[in-house]
């Protein structure tokens, strides 16, 4: 598990006369009051009381626990009194997580089993955790030494039409995501909407902050089958199906019961929209099927000592707001920093810079 120093900053002051609010996995919404003995328990809750906050107010997590759901801020705090996100209690870092477990799966035969998410993401399913692992979509061919993990492209109209000598004898993969490497450095997924005998017919995918931008296929270069039941063949290998929310997934002979399956079927985990003097402290945040923070037109936001680990898209998403660093994050197995516009303070580093 690699982790990777980064951080983001800006003013911190002690603040005074300001109101703490406690939430424990072991409180309760309607019999609780918010106080340390006798916390809230939901991040619905405290999504409702982030609605009244005044700046100086916190928010204080459970150490320990284990939070479902996406905190949304919305109000603001000042320079002397920022509103804080932050933990109480001794112990682990307190969760916030958008992963559910999945279970009470139904055999289909042939090592598949599925299972209809709910609740279920909104889109694509990006993030599946098997036995606390990263899973990839089960592709064809598959990737791993000595395979060539790469059918190739013959010819091709445009981006909405490849051919390939090597598809003739292979089983029929319509609906399934086929992805290209059009350019060194740029890798594109379209939907397989036909196929014939050396023919694919594709619907690209568009990027939604370039939805007018696609790239055209390149002869010689490369492409694979993911996210179909076809692909599904070794043990871990998943398909996600969006409009029936169906998770399918191979399992050895065990099957699932042995097998412990988490999906990310929630968004993003905070976002903070057009709000300022944000400190969020002590947080371990694990698992968004996109972006795991999301800032829009935020500005003087600062994380510490938070951890950031498994997100489907990017670990944090900035854009249009003002962002400094610090030090004492962490981040797994994510890209860490997406930003768009003012995301750094003149003359200070990016957050990923050493």
């Amino acid at each position: 598990m690699i982790k990777w120093l980064f951080s983001l900053l800006v003013f911190t002051s002690t603040t005074a006369n300001a109101a703490e609010y406690y939430f424990s996995a072991a409180g309760n919404d309607a019999s609780g009051n918010g106080s340390a003995n006798a916390p809230w328990q939901s991040v619905s809750k405290m999504n409702s009381v982030m609605l009244t906050m005044a700046p100086g107010d916190k928010v204080l997590l459970k150490r320990g626990d284990v939070f479902f759901g996406t905190i949304v801020v919305n109000q603001s705090g000042s320079e002397a009194k920022p509103i804080v996100i932050g933990a109480y209690g001794s112990g682990n870092l307190p969760v916030v997580t958008g992963l559910t477990t999945v279970s009470g799966w139904s055999a289909k035969g042939k090592g598949i089993y599925e299972k209809v998410l709910t609740p279920a993401p909104s889109g694509n399913l990006n993030l599946v955790i098997v036995k606390g692992v990263l899973q990839p979509l089960g592709r064809f061919p598959k990737a791993g030494a000595g395979n060539d993990s790469y059918l190739y492209i013959g010819s091709h109209t445009a981006s909405t039409q490849i051919t390939s000598d090597g598809i003739a004898r292979l089983p029929d993969f319509t609906g399934a995501q086929v992805v290209q490497r059009k350019i060194q450095w740029i890798i594109d997924r379209a939907i397989l909407t036909r196929q014939t005998a050396n023919t694919l017919t594709l619907q690209p995918e568009v990027s939604p902050d370039h939805p007018t931008v696609t790239y055209e296929s390149v002869n010689g270069h490369g492409f694979f089958f993911q996210n179909h039941i076809n692909a599904v063949k070794n043990p871990g290998d998943w398909c996600y199906d969006k409009i029936s929310n169906k998770l399918s997934m191979y399992f050895d002979g065990g099957g699932p019961q042995r097998t412990p399956v988490q999906a990310a079927v929630l968004s993003q985990l905070l976002t903070i929209n057009n709000k300022r003097f944000i400190t969020v402290e002590n947080i371990n945040f694990r698992g968004a099927n996109e972006n795991i923070v999301q800032l829009n037109a935020a500005s003087n936001c600062t994380f510490s000592n938070c951890t950031f680990e498994w997100g489907g898209i990017n670990g944090i998403d900035v854009e249009r707001s003002s962002v400094y660093n610090t030090q004492h994050n962490t981040h797994n197995q994510l890209q860490l920093l997406k930003h768009q516009q003012q995301c750094t303070k003149p003359g200070r580093k990016h957050p990923l810079e050493n």
